[in-house]
């Protein structure tokens, strides 16, 4: 059994499921969608590029040699989570592997969009070291020294996250901005716990207005110290994502910066290139989180769950990438820090990575930083609420605009073309469409899903008439009782059984609404209902009903 596959099934049976085109006009008649059960024991073995796209939304490029490249990635990583797998099931490796939006990246992509920490030689391959006579600070130093002959040490666990200091995870998305995100983490961090008061702070003008100080280089990487110290030394009050919002390309800095105060300031930054995993632990108890750098490419991008421990050991590799430590602790025997990325929920365990502790795993201790704040005295800012920026994810978000804007996963990541930002105009496919390609012969049965074969749209886009069933309340399949007792969850099952599933006006919603295990061998994972991925696919198996 795959866990990385199990979580891939749950998500390709829906959208396979959810995609069957009705056939036939007589709704008495009209056949159930069949499910093979057979083909559902076991999880799925192999993912190809083109369910790929479809797991985690993402358009085909209609380059043949990209696909082919994406597609050559993929394998690779598949038969490397394959391996992984096993030897976690076989209690060999204390961590998983699953497929995540990176899975078919190649390296070369990798490198430049996903990590983007660089050295004074500047090129974008990496958290490369500065020059030397800038790699030991001495009032750095000073202040370490401090804590690394002190006789009090930190306790054997902590967590940021868990006291709530941690802000929502966020996505570089196609910038090698790795170092600004984990600094603003590690500020944000700070200025929580220093008053209590959550900031979202611009990673957009870190990038802009950090460029060329300190080794900065926009989206092409940055020395990892670069943003803290940059910000301690001109005494700067960052903007907040709200008033400088994250482009993912670098722009000119603003002649007129805004500021926003939440009555507290970075005082000063450290750096050291010492490596010291036991005052990196004394500093994230101190701070609550700490810049690190790690070696990215590899084994690492593949996460799942679990503590990882699968970079092999080798110093002289470096470190590619920047991440906030924001916490520290043991699981089932192996210490771990608690790691806070910056490439999406949908990476890891929701974005956070446990990296096994006290072995310089990934090269982890080879460099950190953090910053001690102050209160500053005075009125403050009210509180703002961070607008999601209007942006297209695709490169091919007009064309999917001229069809498919009524599909969630499109008109989520092409908001720009889809006109789904506040005060646009939703374009014309956000409710005038046709769900299947034999639409022309189904406006008897499904007008409300073939609204463009049907003549049900209104001019321009706007709204849109609904047509009722023939029947207030009618099932649509001639199995539907069979399928409500198990399947009303499925979005097909339940727009075709309504009166079975109950889901028509005063009727009592079906169990299977809410409570179900969506594949077969969900018993077989009953010990694994702590991963949120497998208890929200399997609530019957672990007690989530």
């Amino acid at each position: 059994m795959k866990v990385a596959y199990l979580f891939c099934v749950f998500f390709l049976m829906e959208l396979c499921s959810s995609s069957i085109v009705p056939q036939g006009g007589d709704d008495d008649e009209a056949p159930a969608p069949k499910i093979d059960k057979s083909d559902l024991e076991e999880p799925l073995d192999e993912v190809d590029e083109k369910n790929f796209e479809e797991l985690f939304r993402e358009p085909n490029s209609g380059n043949a040699t990209e696909e082919k490249r994406r597609a050559d990635a993929l394998k690779v990583v598949e038969t490397e989570i394959h391996e992984i797998n096993e030897e976690y099931e076989a209690g060999k490796v204390s961590w998983f592997d699953r497929l995540n939006p990176l899975s078919d990246m190649p390296e070369d992509e990798f490198l430049s969009q996903k990590t983007g920490s660089v050295d004074a030689d500047g090129y974008a391959r990496g958290l490369l070291e500065p020059p030397e006579d800038e790699k030991v600070d001495e009032k750095s130093e000073r202040y370490f020294d401090q804590f690394r002959y002190s006789r009090s040490s930190a306790p054997d666990s902590y967590s940021s996250v868990d006291r709530g200091y941690v802000s929502p995870i966020k996505n570089q998305r196609n910038c090698g901005s790795c170092v600004a995100f984990a600094s603003a983490a590690v500020i944000e961090t700070a200025f929580k716990k220093k008053v209590g008061v959550f900031g979202d702070y611009s990673e957009q003008q870190f990038v802009d207005c950090g460029f060329g100080i300190n080794g900065a280089n926009g989206c092409d990487g940055a020395v990892p110290y670069a943003y803290l110290k940059w910000i301690a030394d001109t005494r700067l009050m960052p903007a907040h994502e709200a008033q400088y919002p994250y482009k993912s390309v670098r722009n000119t800095c603003p002649a007129s910066l805004p500021e926003y105060n939440q009555g507290v300031r970075v005082k000063e930054s450290y750096y050291s290139y010492k490596n010291d995993e036991e005052l990196m632990k004394q500093m994230v108890y101190e701070h609550g989180a700490v810049v690190a750098s790690v070696k990215s490419k590899g084994p690492f991008s593949d996460y799942g769950g679990g503590v990882f421990s699968g970079c092999p050991h080798d110093p002289s590799a470096g470190t590619d990438h920047a991440i906030a430590v924001v916490g520290y602790g043991t699981e089932g025997g192996v210490p771990y820090w608690l790691i806070k990325n910056s490439w999406g929920e949908n990476w890891g365990d929701k974005g956070f990575i446990k990296l096994q502790r006290g072995v310089n795993m990934c090269n982890i201790g080879s460099f950190y930083a953090t910053i001690s704040v102050e209160a500053v005295a005075g009125p403050t800012n009210a509180p703002m609420t961070t607008e999601r920026p209007c942006l297209d994810e695709y490169s091919n978000c007009p064309d999917l605009a001229q069809r498919s804007c009524y599909q969630d996963n499109i008109g989520e990541k092409c908001r720009k073309s889809c006109g789904l930002c506040p005060g646009m105009t939703p374009a014309s496919s956000y409710t005038c469409y046709d769900k299947y390609s034999n639409c022309a012969t189904l406006c008897g049965s499904y007008p409300n899903d073939c609204k463009k074969s049907c003549g049900l749209c209104s001019g321009g886009g706007g709204s849109v008439t609904t047509v009722a069933p023939d029947s207030a309340c009618k099932d649509m399949f001639s199995n539907c009782a069979e399928l409500a007792a198990t399947s009303c969850y499925q979005t097909h099952i339940k727009e075709g059984c309504p009166k079975s599933c109950g889901t028509c006006p005063g009727m009592t919603p079906a169990r299977s609404l809410t409570c179900y295990d969506q594949y077969t061998n969900c018993g077989n994972y009953k010990d694994m209902c702590y991963d949120t991925q497998i208890s929200s696919a399997c609530k019957i198996t672990c007690n989530k009903c």
